[in-house]
């Protein structure tokens, strides 16, 4: 399974906000909302929007519409595991007017998110991979995994592999049977 690139653990020297809902660190650079059933931006997000640089707000009620945020201008690192994003166009368009400095950005198991299968990556994978490179040209990570501007051409050349093979698979079987 693949982790999160996107801040995900708890810094050393972290406490929770006054309302229980966020780990914060003591610069308030790194906040983490994980978990909490969220439909909303919680007040301690959008009152640090102007110092946080990693966000994490995995495993939340979040849709695209509920991001259409102020600017976050320091955002470095954005997790929207496990959400409720259909429209992950929308989200980035509004991650794009948003989040100038973003470098990664993960949004695996929404329902917008185009799955990979079985470990290998399908063609709607590497399309929505390459489309939202286009979009977001800083990002160099999507998924946790390096955009094409940081695979190297030996990477490049074994994700066109299983891409290739995934396709295959289909017509293998039905010539087997």
């Amino acid at each position: 399974m693949l982790h999160s690139r996107c801040y995900s653990r708890q810094p050393h020297s972290s406490h929770e906000s006054p309302c229980g809902v966020a780990v914060i660190d003591e610069k308030n650079r790194r906040i983490e909302v994980r978990d909490k059933a969220l439909r909303n931006l919680p007040p301690v997000v959008i009152q640090n929007r102007s110092r946080v640089e990693h966000l994490n707000l995995d495993g939340n009620l979040l849709t695209e519409n509920a991001l259409n945020m102020p600017v976050f201008p320091r955002l470095k690192s954005l997790s929207l595991q496990r959400n409720k994003i259909r429209d992950i166009s929308r989200l980035l368009e509004f991650i794009k007017e948003r989040c100038p400095r973003l470098e990664s950005l993960s949004l695996m198991g929404n329902p917008g998110w185009p799955l990979a299968r079985a470990g290998m990556i399908d063609k709607r994978y590497s399309i929505y991979r390459k489309q939202t490179e286009c979009y977001l040209p800083h990002l160099l990570f999507i998924d946790s995994l390096p955009t094409t501007r940081e695979i190297n051409s030996r990477e490049l050349a074994l994700i066109d592999f299983f891409v290739q093979v995934h396709q295959s698979i289909p017509t293998v079987i039905a010539h087997r049977l």
